[in-house]
């Protein structure tokens, strides 16, 4: 069916429009419910968000006035996003999502933002860049974020310079593309400065490609500035790419966002509007490859945390089946490893005045495995691989809240401060401090090795099942060795290899005063281990270290 161009009379168009109800089933699908689950999933894992634009810049950038009673040098941001559709359509869609977009930058300015590090652009003012370099250099907030963002867009009040060039990319290393909106010095797109096209006046912004140079700015002369060591935040980079870089002014940026809107959506070339429809031709293969595994390689384990979260179990049919059945089934399901964090702790009743002793309070936080609070029967046997431990009872004696389910081959001790482990251990926990085979300590500057090596010696010695210990070094930062005026930046091997003497000498010293028998001693010395990791490769090395026994 075609529909002409024009009508005459033009009444006739009234009547040979299509009417809203077909026009509505061009953009909705009501019965996408109805899929099957595995298209379902299909369709949602290839699913392109919209690039999205998060803005953190001042109050005098965003033409926002400060609150009030704001006391004067108060540094405030304007946090300026929304939130991806993907995350709040429905459950499996947000499961989909959540593998594009991560929670990024709470450290800068204590909000959950949700950021696709391929496709967003982050957009910051001056102030805002040197806000985020001051919090990686004095405020011993590690640089994880920045270097993985790829669209970075600048709010500059004056033109560009080579030095602000330099500032950027220290620390957002990983660009791809850099665009740059400079202050208009007129309104007239005809006086905006220093970018001219060959015989006429500039109405877009620039771009100039990674090879590219300009009188403002050198890729070849900048690189080893921008490359180069910043002291208490990274080491000297060994390979960095420049960006696309994109310059304009107010008045190139506002015509180019025009321009934008007033482009046509390409519909595959049928217009909506149109009956002109073409038939299809080609019918795309599926190849469906499901993004949430429910079934392990093996065949036989079942993720219970995926799983019951995605329906695999059906309510209705399974407390059909015969209890037998239903027990063989629990007892198949696989739970994952798990990172049980206990952080800094306090005193309680620290009051002289009190009756009671001080006893120390013990932090955790944990995720506990949906096959605990599933059914009766799954908690019982879920129970025979993770016993309850670390619990406190008492007003009486150290508390840590309700028992924690502990898996003692796989699931992994984590503190957050070398400070809490010698508590942790001499108190009443010790029990299960010894049954506990992973262990995590996280170190920063501050610790020495000394301090370090009595850990390790207080942690190997208390834990008698140890296997490893990971020591998560908060890189980067520099390493305090005592011997030395100046702390030097170590890598994790060179790391390993001042720590290893100390640890020896501990317990050559604790075998002479007999505190430890030499048998002690050789278990101490060959049967244990440890290693500096840095935090992005913490968690990789443990799963590979409980799946395979190895860390390589």
């Amino acid at each position: 069916m075609k529909r002409p161009g024009s009508f005459d009379p033009p009444w006739i168009d009234f009547f040979t429009k299509p009417c809203p109800y077909f026009m509505k089933q061009l953009t909705t699908f009501p019965r996408f419910s109805r899929l099957p689950r595995e298209l379902q999933l299909m369709i949602w894992a290839n699913v392109i968000p919209e690039r999205r634009v998060i803005q953190l810049i001042g109050p005098d950038s965003a033409q926002t006035s400060l609150p009030p009673n704001t006391a004067p040098g108060t540094f405030i941001l304007c946090l300026r996003y929304s939130i991806p559709e993907i995350l709040h359509t429905c459950y499996d869609a947000r499961v989909a999502g959540l593998k594009i977009y991560k929670k990024a930058f709470f450290q800068y300015v204590r909000e959950t933002i949700y950021f696709d590090f391929d496709r967003d652009y982050l957009e910051l003012d001056v102030r805002t860049v040197k806000h985020f370099a001051e919090k990686s250099e004095y405020g011993n907030v590690p640089l994880l974020e920045p270097p993985k963002v790829k669209n970075l867009a600048i709010t500059s009040g004056r033109p560009i310079r080579g030095e602000d060039l330099v500032l950027y990319c220290q620390f957002f290393t990983g660009l791809e593309r850099l665009a740059i909106n400079e202050q208009s010095l007129s309104s007239s797109p005809s006086t905006d400065p220093l970018i001219h096209m060959q015989n006429s006046a500039p109405m877009v912004p620039h771009t100039f490609q990674p090879d590219q140079n300009s009188f403002r700015h050198n890729w070849d002369k900048l690189r080893a500035p921008i490359m180069k060591r910043v002291p208490f935040v990274r080491p000297a980079l060994k390979e960095w790419k420049p960006p696309l870089l994109i310059i304009g002014t107010e008045t190139q940026w506002e015509q180019h966002s025009k321009q934008m809107v007033d482009m046509v959506p390409v519909w595959g070339g049928v217009d909506p509007n149109s009956m002109d429809w073409e038939s299809t031709v080609i019918i795309p293969s599926l190849e469906y490859v499901p993004r949430l595994e429910t079934v392990s390689s093996r065949g036989v384990g079942l993720s219970i945390d995926t799983a019951v979260a995605m329906g695999a179990l059906e309510p209705t049919g399974f407390p059909r089946l015969p209890i037998e059945l239903q027990l063989i089934i629990w007892d198949h399901v696989e739970i994952e490893p798990s990172i049980i964090t206990v952080n800094q702790f306090k005193k309680l009743f620290e009051d002289e005045k009190s009756h009671h002793p001080a006893e120390p309070f013990f932090a955790c936080s944990y995720r506990v495995p949906a096959i605990f609070h599933a059914c009766h029967n799954s908690r019982q046997i879920a129970l025979k691989s993770h016993p309850l431990l670390f619990g406190g009872g008492s007003i009486s004696r150290p508390v840590f809240g309700s028992p924690v389910p502990f898996n003692t081959d796989k699931d992994v001790l984590l503190f957050r401060d070398s400070a809490v482990l010698s508590p942790f251990v001499l108190s009443s926990f010790q029990a299960g401090f010894d049954s506990i085979h992973h262990l995590a300590i996280s170190i920063s500057s501050v610790d020495t090795i000394t301090s370090l090596t009595n850990d390790l010696f207080v942690a190997f010695s208390n834990g008698s099942n140890i296997k490893h210990i990971f020591l998560i070094r908060e890189e980067p930062a520099a390493f305090s060795v005592e011997w030395e005026d100046e702390s030097q930046e170590l890598s994790n091997e060179c790391f390993e290899r001042n720590l290893l003497p100390g640890y020896m000498t501990k317990l050559i010293f604790m075998k002479e005063r007999g505190s430890i028998t030499a048998m002690e001693k050789l278990e101490l010395t060959y049967m244990r281990n440890f290693s500096v990791v840095s935090r992005e490769d913490f968690e990789t090395k443990w799963r590979r270290l409980v799946q395979g026994g190895s860390l390589d």
